[in-house]
């Protein structure tokens, strides 16, 4: 009887094993469609334009840098990643993901997505209903790259070109590794921009894309030109000939038009590279886009955080205000930051410390003299206070947004947590006064240690001769 118990007993645990094999449900990566970019709109109705873009490995192989993909054959530029992105109208992302499928003979996949990029409409009307549909995949990672698109997220997943990179993962990584060394773009992930939807009194902020219609201008132009074979007739041109194409090429050539430099996102006055550039900063109050920032401005944003490392800063030379001294800033301490928030207005004090080395002056001023070292220091000062008055003016006070976690260091001004929460912060934001007091100190003035005087001597013109 023991031994028919036992029996009767192992054959449920046999089968049991057969169950425990953990491969029923696997899929092969050969069966999947890797996402590794989402670009999200505003569709009308209520509904989200969602474009993709899917990693087809095949289609890289050696290709050249910024080509789009080597072996997609014929010359076709698919696109980074070898592939174009893929765009479906939608009421949920669940919805869109099944969409995409029918045009794609893969199951699609989030487990390689890298970067998302919004709309600029959408993100004014709030990015919550999106963020949280993501988070709630198993596939997604929180370490996602985040960035607004100036315009719509399709235009400028379709129209991107990198020089190098090509990938979306490869691309997106190297933006956030860009903005460390100019200042000119933040770094925002999806767990960033959570936590500070999360924390009271402090809102997120994301890097921004945009299309620089000259340069996509200009690249239209040129494949164009490939196309058609540059044209030109059959047989050797006349002379004439030869001299109408050259001036008629010279009359079609891309010209820089501005005057002066720009720092915001789709006007940096530039030919070549790639038609998207990345600069600025959008600013959110909650999950809203409220304002956007130029990569002068972003830069102070950072130094007011205390996230900028280091960077290059042309200023206007305090000794000749048509000419630029070049100058490397590098962050020394946190900023050191005040409050007295019983006062009304409440007032915050931040103090920066900065030093720096000289490496550019096009005035010419001899700055082994420390008075004229001094001289420079103060106009570095006033220069960056100006930049980050007007951000605290327009964004603290205008939007009462709060990018600088200025809230999240007063935590400690307040006893428990019920205080904290009962403290009407976004309010007070509007006649806040922030005092801003950078400390730059110049600690190299370089190699040379006189400036470079041009020569006396008059120097006659040669004589050219000119031949009929």
């Amino acid at each position: 009887m023991k031994r028919k118990c036992t029996a009767l007993l192992s054959i449920p645990l046999m089968l049991a094993l057969f169950c425990m094999t953990g491969c029923y449900d696997r899929i092969e990566l050969e069966d999947q469609a890797f996402i590794v970019a989402m670009g999200f709109d505003k569709g009308p109705n209520h509904t989200i334009d969602v474009t993709v873009r899917l990693a087809v490995p095949s289609k890289l192989g050696g290709g050249a840098p910024g080509a789009g993909g080597g072996g997609g054959g014929g010359g076709e530029d698919l696109g980074l990643s070898g592939s174009k992105p893929i765009t479906v109208r939608a009421h949920t992302i669940t919805e869109a993901m099944n969409l995409v499928n029918t045009g794609v003979e893969r199951r699609v996949s989030l487990v390689e997505c890298k970067l998302i990029v919004f709309g600029q409409d959408l993100a004014r009307d709030g990015v919550h209903d999106v963020l949280s549909g993501l988070s709630r995949f198993r596939e997604f990672r929180q370490t996602t790259y985040l960035q607004l698109a100036k315009g719509k997220a399709s235009e400028v997943m379709s129209t991107e070109k990198p020089v190098y990179e090509q990938t979306d993962v490869r691309f997106a990584e190297d933006v956030a590794l860009i903005g460390r060394q100019t200042g000119f773009v933040p770094r925002s992930t999806i767990h960033d921009f959570l936590n500070n939807l999360a924390a009271a009194g402090e809102d997120p902020f994301v890097p921004i894309l945009a299309v620089n219609k000259k340069v996509k201008q200009a690249a239209d132009q040129d494949k164009a030109k490939d196309k058609g074979g540059g044209g030109g007739g059959q047989g050797s041109p006349s002379a004439g000939g030869m001299s109408n194409e050259k001036s008629s090429a010279q009359e079609n050539q891309p010209k820089l038009l501005a005057a002066n430099p720009k720092y915001d996102a789709g006007q940096v006055v530039r030919l070549g590279g790639n038609p998207v550039e990345f600069i600025g900063t959008a600013i959110f109050r909650g999950d809203r886009l409220v304002a956007t920032l130029d990569g002068v401005q972003t830069r102070m944003l950072l130094a007011l955080r205390g996230e900028l490392e280091r960077i290059q800063l042309e200023i206007t030379s305090p000794f000749d205000k048509t000419k630029y001294t070049g100058v490397e800033i590098t962050r020394i301490a946190r900023p050191k930051i005040s409050y007295e928030l019983n006062r009304n207005p409440i007032r915050i004090h931040v103090h920066l410390d900065m030093e720096g080395n000289l490496y550019g002056d096009q005035a010419g001023t001899d700055y082994t003299n420390p008075a004229n070292v001094r001289v420079l220091e103060q106009q570095v000062n006033t220069s960056m206070q100006s930049v980050q008055d007007k951000i605290i003016s327009d964004v603290l006070n205008g939007c009462q947004a709060d990018p600088f976690g200025l809230f999240r260091r007063a935590r400690s001004q307040f006893a428990t947590n019920a205080e904290l929460e009962n403290f009407s912060w976004r309010q007070k934001c509007k006649t806040a006064v922030v005092d801003v007091t950078n400390d730059f100190k110049m600690r190299r003035t370089g190699l040379i240690l006189s400036p470079i005087q041009e020569s006396n001597e008059d120097l006659q013109e040669p004589e050219i001769n000119k031949t009929s």
